[in-house]
């Protein structure tokens, strides 16, 4: 990431000048070591309405609802009973000290595999009394638990959860839309780059409303690997000898996953809407149409569509939406409240003008892990650099 923040003065032949570096008594002070730029990093906690963009499961009431109902359902019970055995050795052998018993269990499936995998990776004693075969099992049955909760946009229930477990992607399309919206707008002369940390909910959310999943592209029933990176890049195959933004026609969105961080892992296309395997390049007023058919494209959508959500925004977001509606009326008009706008963009080839990079936390760039913490110990002597759902989410802003 500092990569992309170069020391100034290996940059520029002459002094940058930045508003930052301004003294009071006018003088220009410069960074050390050249120029050095921090980069600059935006961190929302949940109590911030831009948290929805990156984590829109997070105090939504009806996706902890549907959360509840998938745990109460039988399908979901027959699968704690015929996991409960191996879970039972799980715990013997190495969740004891950390999980209560009672909590051994499928329903926390995805905290069990997080601590498993951090384990794996720091405690070779670990594989002293379990095997890899032990925690890919583990890691199994954590993607079955994600992608039921987050990800089956098929289900039917009284409190319509098909739309509502899908939230975190929803939320997370519309800033794809406005990143490609506001580049287009501007026609590539800003906002060419952002990234986007957060859990793996998110990814697996709006994977499958993009209609990844299937029975040819099966790793996207599973959460991403660790260190994934998920990117949205929008081109155009003009020639880069006339480097003239284009028409809008002529704008197609690419879809690329890296899945890890191993050197043999690469970014991969993969065809969305359900498209064949070689069409992987899709117009953008495609795009376009299709992700407005799902996205929320505001916070007071997301308010109203995970109900009485305990997020403090909502309440002050709804009744100034309510204010504004009811001056509209007045005036003839109807106001838009849509979230403020982040654009993502990389140069690339084939005249490649913005790329919106999603970068798990481990899990859109490092997958952040979170502790449901329904167990008895205190795991900050495990977290290490695992982002906890303490954390506050990121957002990597462009340096302009």
């Amino acid at each position: 990431m500092q990569g992309l923040y170069p020391a100034l003065n290996e940059t520029y032949d002459a002094q940058f000048f930045d508003p930052i570096f301004l003294m009071s008594n006018g003088s220009v002070t410069t960074g050390p070591l050249g120029g050095y730029q921090y980069s600059r990093v935006v961190s929302a906690s949940l109590d911030d309405p831009q948290s929805v963009i990156v984590a829109g499961h997070q105090n939504c009431m009806l996706h902890q609802t549907a959360d509840l109902e998938y745990r109460n359902s039988p399908e979901t019970q027959d699968l704690v009973q015929t996991s409960g055995a191996f879970y039972n050795r799980l715990y013997e052998f190495s969740l004891r000290d950390t999980f209560d018993r009672s909590s051994a269990n499928y329903l926390n499936a995805v905290s069990i595999s997080e601590f498993l995998q951090y384990q794996y990776l720091h405690n070779e004693s670990l594989l002293h009394s379990l095997n890899e075969d032990d925690i890919k099992l583990a890691n199994w049955y954590a993607d079955q638990y994600t992608f039921a909760t987050n990800g089956n946009t098929t289900a039917s229930s009284p409190i319509q959860s098909s739309n509502v477990r899908a939230v975190a992607g929803r939320s997370m399309a519309s800033r794809v839309l406005d990143a490609f919206n506001t580049n287009i707008y501007n026609r590539g002369d800003s906002s060419k780059l952002t990234f986007l940390f957060g859990n793996a909910e998110p990814a697996v959310a709006l994977a499958s409303l993009l209609r990844l999943p299937s029975p040819q592209q099966s790793n996207f029933y599973s959460r991403p690997a660790l260190g994934a990176s998920i990117i949205f890049e929008l081109f155009s195959l003009e020639s880069d000898s006339y480097p003239i933004y284009p028409d809008p026609s002529q704008l197609y969105v690419r879809f690329l996953l890296r899945n890890g961080t191993d050197d043999e892992a690469e970014f991969h296309p993969y065809p969305l809407f359900g498209l064949s395997p070689s069409n992987t390049d899709v117009s953008y007023s495609e795009f376009e149409e299709e992700l407005t058919k799902f996205a929320l494209n505001s916070t007071e959508a997301w308010c109203l569509q995970c109900g009485a959500s305990s997020a403090v925004f909502c309440p002050g977001i709804l009744e100034e939406a309510d204010d504004a509606d009811a001056s509209s009326i007045q005036n003839g008009s109807k106001s838009n409240t849509s979230i403020t706008p982040g654009v993502a963009g990389v140069i690339g080839a084939i005249v490649t003008l913005v790329a919106i990079g999603m970068v798990a936390a481990a899990g859109f760039l490092f997958f952040g892990i979170r502790m449901n913490r329904r167990y008895k110990s205190n795991l900050t002597d495990i977290k290490g650099g695992i982002k906890l759902a303490s954390d506050s989410n990121l957002a990597l802003r462009e340096n302009m």
